[in-house]
């Protein structure tokens, strides 16, 4: 369910560089197969016909939080019919605090997947909680639990699922800072009885504190091997000028 850490999946989509699978995703493929081959809906994974459209809307609530809502529709045998529905709520600082995922079935809307979030009185994520549904009950599937140090910065992730009503540990992302509060190493741990390393991120800035080079690794056989990085110019301003992304080959 947890992306990466902020600033490694920002470096990521602004180099283009592959993503590994480092997101979870619940959620039903459904019963129903679309008309023809389009595109999926993100959040519940749920395949969107090619010929669709997107409708939206916005209101406050009475206690000045505020809900977004948007509907796709497909051309289905000649007519516009409905197919998935997303709710968001915000609260009056614009932090989310959930969304609904719902698909169109014999008439009605059913629930299909809910995330919620919980936030510190500075505003910092404490938890990102995602639940199925079961037909009758929101049953909880993962929550990723965020820590941070006296600076506000975020010094770890833990992703858990839960097992029974068990929660059993999936992912660990640690992150660390120089001097400066500037992020040098991203490290995600996968559980496996213990603690074992699984990619690794490096950054390093230059004399403005702009990052200069972006270095991915992947763990394997007890050591550290490199997968990716990047080498990046910036002007005097922070803004990229010139970038060029290697990916690891046989060695070189």
């Amino acid at each position: 369910m947890k992306t990466l850490p902020c600033l490694v999946l920002a470096i990521l989509l602004a180099l283009a560089l592959p993503v590994q699978a480092q997101t979870l995703q619940s959620g039903r493929n459904g019963s129903r197969s679309a008309a023809s081959s389009g595109t999926v809906d993100a959040f519940m994974n749920r395949l969107i016909p090619r010929e669709s459209r997107l409708s939206s809307s916005k209101s406050v609530l009475s206690n000045g939080w505020v809900r977004d809502w948007n509907l796709t529709k497909g051309w289905i045998n000649g007519a516009w019919e409905n197919w998935v529905q997303n709710t968001f709520t915000y609260d009056i600082y614009g932090d989310q605090l959930s969304q609904l995922g719902q698909y169109w079935e014999n008439s009605a809307w059913k629930n299909d997947l809910l995330q919620t979030w919980t936030y510190d009185d500075q505003g910092n994520e404490l938890t990102h909680t995602e639940q199925n549904w079961n037909g009758s009950a929101w049953i909880e599937s993962s929550i990723d639990t965020d820590m941070y140090n006296a600076d506000g910065q975020i010094t770890s992730i833990l992703s858990r699922y839960l097992s029974g009503s068990a929660w059993v540990n999936r992912e660990l992302y640690t992150c660390v800072y120089d001097a400066q509060g500037n992020e040098t190493i991203d490290l995600c741990q996968v559980w496996s009885g213990a603690w074992v390393n699984s990619r690794r991120w490096t950054f390093t800035y230059d004399a403005n504190e702009y990052y200069v080079n972006f270095l991915w690794e992947l763990w394997s056989n007890g050591a550290w091997v490199n997968y990716g990085r990047a080498i990046i110019t910036n002007d005097a301003n922070g803004r990229k000028t010139y970038s060029l992304q290697q990916i690891w080959d046989n060695g070189a």
